[in-house]
């Protein structure tokens, strides 16, 4: 027993002491993998300036810049760089693990990102990192992690803009076949130094099925991402108040197509014409051909940074090369809700849009034949109140750039104000653009066939 009992513990010491090499070199190459991939997308560049591995631990040091393409006033377009300045990375090689997240498992880490040569533009703390991740992976290979960034502040050369984070703090998951991540932001204060935007209660969760470094080659998984945001305020006034978004993705199960959905929803907002609440919009995207979708996500990446014109070339020469092959699929959008309610009343509407069987289409497609192959039909409904107010709004801007020397706030120029909107809705009625009950203006259109209908009433396409 006692042989038994020693030749155990042997084997234990040896794993413990054989293992290190083994995880830090698999580590090794995860964390080039990671690197790579993140380089791959056009927007980003990775670059690891060094890695030394020894037997318990390994250290790094690397950096990520992203290039953003500003378009100029002229048309033309400039790139904006920003970098993190030197990382560092430091694992410890399990099974046995006594740094930054200890206990049993195969890898623990920091990353850290305190450049001190970024405090020429930026302003945080001396006694805390800007940016640090930590986090451990377990025996079985699923890891855990959380990540801060410092209260930091951001001031243009000429003062005239700034940015203010605080209260930063995140946390996910990930292992082979799922990750997830959920952030949140207390306070972010942006825009011009005299009259910023205070933006309060950010929160982010996203997760996903499939593994990190499939996201990060741009696969296409079943995700499902919430972001939130508190309320918004400037000029001490608050102009957007519970702003909610959820978008999911989901795989057919031949897995050939892929079905999106997007829902929007706003508690409150400000408007020209007053407080609005209770704005919703639903919109559903299904059957996308997933070939499709990773071609035109790869013409993205290659087309990064270059002319809105050739992006929209070759975007063209995409469709035409997929367009059988999408349009096979049965694509559908379709806006499921559109809603809301404002100071003169309440609205509603709701569209679809879809295309018959193609069996082939012609070389040159021309427009009447899309016509005749595309299925849509939309409608909305609106107090009216509410489309005398917004009509009244659209005339008065209108009128005011033509006539400049005019008095919009004159009882005369109101009259006219008023008289051009009864004229305006009166020939909409007769013309039948809209339709009335006692509460509402209504509209509803269909296309079908080549026959477009406009509340029931038949239109002239060509």
């Amino acid at each position: 027993m006692k042989k038994v009992l020693l030749s155990v513990i042997g084997v234990a010491v040896a794993g413990a002491l054989i293992a290190p090499t083994f995880i830090g070199q698999n580590a090794e190459r995860e964390v080039k993998a990671i690197a790579d991939a993140i380089d791959a997308n056009p927007a980003y560049t990775v670059e690891i300036a060094s890695y030394e591995r020894s037997w318990f631990s390994s250290r790094g040091v690397l950096t990520v810049s992203m290039e953003l393409p500003m378009p100029q006033p002229d048309g033309s377009t400039e790139v904006m760089t920003l970098d993190s300045g030197e990382m560092l990375l430091e694992l410890q090689h399990g099974p046995v693990l006594t740094q930054f997240d200890g206990g049993l498992g195969l890898l623990s880490w920091q990353l850290t990102a305190n450049d001190d040569n970024k405090r020429t533009s930026l302003n945080w703390s001396e006694d805390q990192a800007l940016y640090q991740l930590t986090g451990s992976m377990g025996l079985t290979g699923s890891a855990t992690y959380d990540d801060q960034i410092a209260d930091v502040n951001y001031r243009s050369a000429d003062g005239d803009f700034i940015v203010e984070m605080s209260g930063y703090r995140g946390n996910g998951t990930f292992g082979n076949d799922a990750f997830s991540y959920s952030g949140s932001h207390k306070t972010l204060v942006m825009g011009e130094a005299s009259d910023p935007a205070t933006i309060t209660g950010i929160d982010l969760q996203t997760s996903a099925n499939g593994s990190l470094i499939d996201a990060l080659n741009g696969e296409l998984l079943e995700s499902d991402i919430v972001l939130s945001v508190a309320n918004a305020t400037q000029s001490g006034e608050e102009v957007l108040s519970g702003f909610a978004m959820t978008a999911g993705s989901e795989l057919a199960e031949t897995g050939d197509t892929l079905s999106v959905n997007v829902n929007t929803a706003v508690e409150a907002a400000q408007l020209p014409s007053g407080t609005a609440s209770n704005l919703v919009m639903n919109v559903s995207f299904s059957r996308i051909d997933k070939e499709f979708t990773q071609a035109y996500q790869q013409l993205v990446n290659s087309t990064y940074g270059q002319p809105q014109e050739v992006m929209q070339q070759q975007l063209t020469a995409l469709f035409e090369q997929y367009q059988q092959q999408v349009l096979a699929a049965k694509p559908e959008f379709s806006i499921t809700e559109l809603s809301g309610d404002l100071p003169k009343g309440s609205f509603s509407g709701q569209a679809n849009v879809t295309f018959a069987d193609i069996a082939t289409i012609p070389a040159n497609p021309t427009t009447d034949f899309w016509l005749q192959h595309i299925l849509a039909e939309g409608a909305i409904e609106a107090a009216k109140p509410l489309v005398k107010d917004e009509l009244r709004l659209q005339l008065q801007t209108v009128l005011a750039q033509q006539m400049p020397n005019q008095d919009v706030n004159s009882e005369q120029f109101q009259a006219m104000i008023e008289q051009q909107v009864e004229q305006v809705i009166a020939v909409y009625l007769q013309q039948g653009f809209i339709v009335e009950n006692e509460q509402q203006y209504q509209s509803a259109v269909e296309l079908k066939q080549g026959s477009l209908m406009l509340n029931g009433k038949q239109l002239p396409l060509m």
